[in-house]
């Protein structure tokens, strides 16, 4: 027991460690990369400005981590400085930055970058409260891999620019073989890899920090043993430094937005609209990203929230326009950061700059900062382009790897776009390919909800075998409305001449224009052939859509549902004839025939019913049966909300209530009459108590007997049809 508590304190100890050096490294690098994404705004006849521009950005950036990470779904969040909103504002303020006084020109400025910001915040947080967060949820799983393969190779290939102090692309990857640059990046790219080696090997949370410890030890001892101090360092380009002496307040003041020209601030107004969409988008994708990095899920709608407020209160502040960090977030996750520590961490060391200057960190090698980006890098390239491609299917291991290539050697916003269409072709194919024929059968199969008389019934299904009948679901488009077509060609080259065809539509989820050419198609086809074709459970908005080829097209017809298809199939096969009624006294003298020493009247019994009077009620006990003699019937339940609906039709002839008496349950339909009618009653329970009505009782229940099974046999053919 000492042992195991022992053990979990040092493990707790580990945790903690491994979390400060954590908060220690975000702290750093939050602050590097916050400087230099504000370098590059202020360039050229702006660069004298660049003091008070990093002061602004590190003012903004105080609150905005803290906001950030209290509103958001995951309290460990880094959240800081973003390069694509940046990089848009120094493409924009290039072109008027020349023309303008010092002091205005600073303004403007720093005016478009931090209302930048608001507005960005403002959108993001209007955007929550519509709950358009859900459209996160419609970026595919490959995209999101493609995406998260993508930012590991821009890591890695922004470690290695920050090592070698230039930009490095796909391109210019050759270049770094030079001698004097392979010295800088070469030795650290090598202790990136043992990182993400022993990160995946072992899973204490005291690798990290101790290989962090050891790789800066290692790094000053070989100053030391070359003689190299820190100034010549720093001159060789191993250092983050060197920074300014001095803090970064000077200058700040609210007359900056009096100084501004808001002539122009208003001209670039659609730069501003451009980073309000990107930063929209990237907040979807990186948070995308994190749920399948992190495992865990997260509240878009929450995210767009605290990304809005994070903003806002950021941007009234001065500073630019920020989101969701991947990258370094991750590198948390790693370092054993579970709570606000990471934000709080970076809040204070942007306040410590602030005050007074960056020069405490910039001793720090630079290599170790970016061997962490390229650990990260490598591993996301490892995990997505290795590890996952076991899990992926083909085209979406394809939809990875082309996704990486565009962003290597175009954009990185092209390259996720790119994946977005080439995931929507890959669906397209693959749907087009999906079966949207739910079940064929014929009307033998799938009668109507008419029941008739033993007679009529044969009759159908000598018949009833000729009409196709194709329940459709899913979505039909140009892709599946054509395989349909082939489907029913194929069907119809193979089937006798004549009979019918109904296409329903009930299941169907939505169609594309390409449906009404197929429909055109199909009743040509079938009239080439002697069928007529039946269109039913189509709504009334799709019937107005199609109005015109329903029209155009030879005996189409259509109906509100496949049931009333079915039943004026049924009627033609039945010649259209009204079934006759059926003579009481001939019926009982019948009886009387057959059973002479019987009293029939002491087992049945004529009913008179009046249009809309009923029979029986749901949950009656059920005692009898009964043969409807003339006029027609109907089974009626009732919905759950309170709607009735007709189950069943009844026709002279018909048998009906002998299920509930065979399965001893109470009623479960009321039985209402459809106009007048004469029905015979049979009681059930009287004849089968009195031994002297056997044969009678034999009489009625084989009726039954025939009636059930026949029922049972088209369940089996529809079964057999729907393939199980």
């Amino acid at each position: 027991m000492a042992t195991e508590t022992s053990q979990s304190m040092a493990d707790r100890r580990g945790a903690r460690l491994a979390s400060l050096t954590g908060v220690a490294v975000l702290a750093v690098l939050s602050v590097s990369f916050a400087i230099a994404l504000t370098s590059i705004i202020y360039v050229g006849p702006l660069s004298v400005h660049a003091d008070r521009g990093i002061g602004l950005a590190l003012l903004g950036g105080i609150a905005m981590p803290v906001v950030a990470a209290l509103l958001s779904s995951y309290r460990a969040l880094v959240f800081h400085i973003q390069d694509i909103p940046a990089l848009l504002i120094s493409l924009t303020v290039a072109g008027f930055a020349a023309d303008l006084a010092p002091d205005s020109a600073f303004a403007t400025v720093a005016v478009l970058a931090a209302g930048s910001a608001f507005l960005s915040g403002v959108a993001l947080l209007v955007a929550g409260m519509l709950n358009l967060g859900f459209l996160a949820r419609y970026i595919p799983y490959p995209v999101i891999g493609g995406f998260l393969a993508a930012t590991g190779f821009l890591l890695t290939t922004g470690g290695l620019g920050m090592m070698v102090r230039e930009p490095v692309s796909a391109f210019t990857l050759g270049h770094l073989a030079a001698p004097e640059l392979l010295k800088l990046w070469l030795p650290w790219f090598g202790f990136a890899l043992v990182l993400v080696w022993a990160t995946r090997r072992f899973a204490s949370p005291l690798v990290l920090p101790s290989l962090i410890i050891g790789g800066t030890a290692a790094f000053y001892a070989w100053l030391g043993f070359t003689g190299t101090d820190l100034n010549r360092a720093g001159d060789m380009g191993l250092l983050v430094g060197p920074f300014a002496e001095g803090g970064f307040l000077d200058g700040l003041s609210l007359s900056i937005l009096s100084d501004a020209d808001w002539s122009i601030i208003k001209s670039e107004l659609p730069t501003v609209f451009a980073v309000v969409a990107m930063t929209f988008i990237g907040v979807l994708l990186n948070c995308s990203g994190l749920e399948v990095a992190l495992g865990r899920d997260f509240d878009m709608q929450r995210e767009l929230r605290a990304s809005g407020v994070a903003n806002i209160v950021g941007g009234a502040m001065g500073g630019m326009t920020s989101f969701h960090l991947l990258g370094e977030t991750m590198l948390g996750c790693r370092m054993g950061i579970r709570g606000i520590g990471a934000a709080l961490g970076i809040s204070a060391a942007f306040t410590f700059v602030l005050l007074f200057g960056a020069s405490a960190i910039g001793n720090l090698p630079i290599g170790l900062l970016a061997a962490l980006i390229i650990m990260l890098g490598v591993d996301f390239l490892y995990e997505w382009l290795w590890v996952k491609r076991t899990k992926f299917p083909r085209g979406d291991r394809a939809i990875v790897a082309l996704i990486v290539v565009v962003a290597a050697t175009i954009g990185f916003l092209e390259a996720f776009f790119t994946g977005l269409f080439a995931a929507a072709i890959l669906f397209i194919l693959s749907y087009a390919r999906t079966d949207v024929v739910h079940l064929v059968t014929t009307a033998a199969a799938r009668p109507s909800s008419v029941e008739r008389s033993v007679a009529d019934r044969a009759r159908l299904d000598s018949k009833a075998e000729r009409i196709a009948i194709y329940e459709l679901s899913g979505h039909l488009f140009f892709g599946t409305a054509n395989s349909l077509l082939d489907r029913i060609r194929s069907d119809l080259d193979v089937a006798p001449r004549g009979g019918g065809l109904i296409v329903d539509f009930a299941r169907v989820t939505g169609i594309d224009s390409s449906t009404g050419f197929v429909l055109d198609r199909i009743a040509a086809l079938a009239a080439q052939r002697g069928r007529t074709v039946a269109l039913s459970g189509m709504s009334h908005d799709l019937q107005k859509r199609f109005a015109a080829e329903i029209g155009a097209a030879d005996g189409l017809q259509v109906y509100p549902t496949l049931d009333e298809a079915l039943v004026a199939y049924e009627s033609r096969l039945l010649d259209n004839t009204a079934r006759a009624a059926i003579d009481p006294v001939a019926l009982m003298d019948g009886l009387m025939a057959r059973h002479p020493d019987l009293d029939i009247g002491a087992y049945t019994a004529l009913h008179r019913l009046e249009d809309g009077e009923a029979l029986i009620r749901a949950g009656d006990p059920s005692k009898a049966a009964f043969r409807l003699l003339s006029g027609g019937m109907r089974a009626e339940v009732e919905g759950r909300a309170g709607t009735r609906y007709v189950v069943t039709r009844f026709e002279p002839g018909a048998l009906l209530g002998e299920m509930a008496f065979y399965a001893d349950q109470p009623r479960t339909a009321d039985l209402v009459a459809s106009g007048a009618c004469l029905l015979l009653r049979y009681d059930l329970e009287a004849l089968n108590a009195d031994p002297k009505a056997v044969a009678l009782a034999r009489e009625v229940h084989l009726e039954a007997a025939q009636l059930l099974s026949h029922r049972l046999y088209r369940m089996t053919q529809l079964a057999r049809d729907a393939g199980l």
